[in-house]
């Protein structure tokens, strides 16, 4: 589990590894990381309990478990979201969240790339996106699409 974390961070910020200091606790390149370095870095730069830092490794165990298990393509992201269920006006630190498997990119996308206008490419993704959580039981907010278009909140669209 944690070699699989470890990877999706190095994937993400190739730097992550050394700002945690999990390089030296980690082992060598290409061998296995030492289960106990990531409990002991929630423990001495963290100031993590023995209770509270299992507690932490677990709830992480859990979630790789759980999207490990979600069939995905190439090109897909799961992207936890508003269920459909919940009503208007409910404030979203009190809504349930629901996972959805979203078409992050897809072939049509490289079909609309244009460097010199991106606007078809916005609105056949937000379109995509919007549809597919909605199939799924969810439904997204304004700032869930802003970030999965990589576009500010206060943006409009024409």
């Amino acid at each position: 589990m944690i070699a699989a974390w470890r990877e999706f961070g190095a994937g993400y910020n190739p730097e992550l590894e050394a700002r945690l200091g999990l390089g030296e606790a980690g082992g060598r390149e290409g061998t296995p990381p030492d289960p106990g370095a990531f409990y002991e870095l929630l423990r001495r730069r963290h100031g993590y309990s023995p209770a509270a830092a299992e507690a932490f490794l677990d709830e992480l165990h859990d979630i790789a478990a759980r999207l490990n298990r979600q069939e995905r393509e190439g090109g897909q992201i799961i992207y936890r979201v508003v269920s459909a269920h919940e009503l208007p006006g409910k404030k979203l630190a009190e809504c349930a969240l629901v996972p959805v498997t979203l078409g992050y990119v897809t072939a049509e996308d490289w079909e609309l790339a244009d460097r010199d206008n991106a606007a078809a490419l916005k609105w056949a993704r937000l379109t995509r996106f919007t549809v597919q959580a909605k199939n799924q039981g969810a439904v997204l907010t304004q700032p869930d699409l802003a970030h999965l278009l990589g576009l500010s909140t206060s943006c409009r669209c024409r």
